[in-house]
């Protein structure tokens, strides 16, 4: 005996109910999405909604027609401008908050998008360990400088909420 207390099942347990729960579908329906995708989504919403719902048949009819009506109001109300998807309702993240990196790699280039959401106006370097043969485009506000197998990005946001964008040729 370890010690340890079982608070439930186990990963072995739960891969095995997914395994046979997959296997159990019926195949008409996996049939009804030619792409791989379409399939996926289909099963993935009947684990998570069950099967034999109808979205016309009450409750569900009048509360999907209310979440749609709620859903028009907010995405009418949108008047998108910097830091701010509503007007009156503007994003104000946290003093001390980072720096937000996404990079997205196709084939042999990069694109990084940085973003500084406390707008001190601070500048702010990025190591990257990754070699970069050449940059493709920097905006005004990216400095890059290859060194070997590093890359080092500097940032100067500024005091507005933007997002600050590079692409590069991976070495």
């Amino acid at each position: 005996m370890t010690g340890r207390m079982s608070t439930g099942p186990s990963r072995r347990a739960l891969l095995l109910a997914a395994a046979l729960t997959a296997a159990a579908a019926p195949a008409a329906r996996a049939a009804v999405g030619a792409d791989p995708f379409d399939t996926l989504r289909l099963r993935w919403l009947d684990i998570a909604l069950g099967t034999g719902y109808d979205p016309a048949a009450e409750p569900y009819a009048a509360r999907l027609a209310r979440l749609g009506g709620m859903a028009r109001d907010f995405h009418a109300g949108m008047a998108p401008a910097a830091g701010s998807l509503w007007p009156g309702h503007p994003f104000d993240p946290p003093a001390g908050a980072g720096a937000s990196v996404l990079v997205r790699r196709r084939g042999r280039s990069a694109t990084l998008w940085i973003s500084e959401p406390p707008r001190t106006g601070t500048p702010l370097e990025i190591v990257w360990d990754r070699p970069v043969r050449s940059v493709v485009h920097a905006d005004d506000t990216v400095d890059v400088h290859l060194a070997g197998r590093r890359t080092r990005l500097r940032v100067t946001p500024g005091m507005a909420c933007a997002v600050h964008r590079c692409e590069v040729i991976l070495g």
